[in-house]
């Protein structure tokens, strides 16, 4: 079962749905599939993502403005090798999103407030 937790500073609660996007992301996990590419790789009652604001952070340039997310995914075993492999691999060839770079929706930091 995947469990994948966000944790962000609390400053982002004013730019993003943090529930949307949890929903999103429960949904991209329900969406892979498994070795064969047809069977889910993971079960969707089993699948948690959780989120929770770091309302004390620091950057070390100290800019009051700077905001950031932490991912963390866990899976239980029962994942062959080589589908944690193409995971991995397909992690490093992401592409930057939309908008600020945080999420599609959020303004970019040059745009007018």
């Amino acid at each position: 079962m995947p469990h994948l937790n966000v944790q962000y500073t609390a400053n982002l609660d004013r730019a993003i749905d943090m529930n949307a996007l949890c929903q999103t992301l429960a949904a991209t996990l329900v969406a892979l599939r498994g070795e064969d590419g047809v069977a889910p790789l993971f079960p969707v009652a089993g699948t948690r993502v959780m989120a929770w604001p770091a309302p004390y952070f620091a950057v070390a340039d100290g800019q009051p403005d700077r905001a950031f997310v932490y991912l963390s995914l866990r899976i239980t075993p029962g994942r062959s090798e080589a589908l944690k492999k193409r995971w991995r691999r397909g992690a490093g060839q992401r592409q930057r999103p939309p908008g600020n770079g945080v999420c599609a929706a959020c303004p970019r930091p040059d745009a007018a407030n």
